[in-house]
């Protein structure tokens, strides 16, 4: 019994054993690897999306708040691809600090954008949101300060372009009340 506990290193069972189940726990590791890879960049895209989408609905909200609802106009801009309903014209209750008095918001070729209008002043759009494949803006003919907004990204996961490697992102009807005529 002595000799067995005083003895120093491993026998061949015991090595061959260690290496029975370092490669099992290898093999398991490496199969799961890469539906962990396509979680992480699905993952990853997603809160990207989540992010724009946010960040995009919350400007136009903020620019339509400050509108006149009687000056606003709904239509299809001649971009492709036609998403119809996905621009706005409105002039706004009061200057802003810019100086602009008039806003568009509308989609041109995947792009979310809004440009600010001044007397005599034209300003470069700017874009508020990418991969963009749906915004409709809807009026109430009931009362027409309210404005619906839906808005639809379509993010790829990668470069490959693949149908099925997409993050998609519905926003419906996210209700914005306008500025009554002053």
């Amino acid at each position: 019994m002595k000799s067995l506990m005083n003895r120093r290193g491993l026998t061949l069972v015991e090595m061959l054993l260690t290496a029975a189940i370092v490669a099992v726990v290898a093999a398991a590791f490496a199969l799961m690897l890469p539906s962990n890879i396509t979680f992480l960049q699905r993952t990853r895209v997603r809160q990207q999306v989540l992010v724009q989408s946010r960040q995009c609905m919350e400007a136009i909200q903020q620019a339509m708040r400050n509108g006149m609802a009687r000056t606003l106009v709904i239509s299809t801009p001649n971009a492709t691809p036609i998403v119809p309903n996905s621009r706005v014209d409105f002039a706004f209750k009061s200057p802003l600090a810019s100086g602009a008095t008039s806003y568009a918001i509308y989609v041109a070729e995947k792009t979310v954008y809004a440009q600010e209008f001044a007397p005599g002043v034209t300003r470069a759009p700017k874009a508020l949101a990418s991969n963009v494949t749906g915004l409709m803006f809807t009026g109430d003919y009931r009362d027409p300060s309210n404005v619906s907004v839906t808005l639809r990204i379509d993010a790829p996961w990668d470069s490959t372009n693949m149908p099925g490697r997409v993050s998609s992102l519905i926003i419906p009807n996210q209700l914005v009340r306008m500025a009554e005529a002053p």
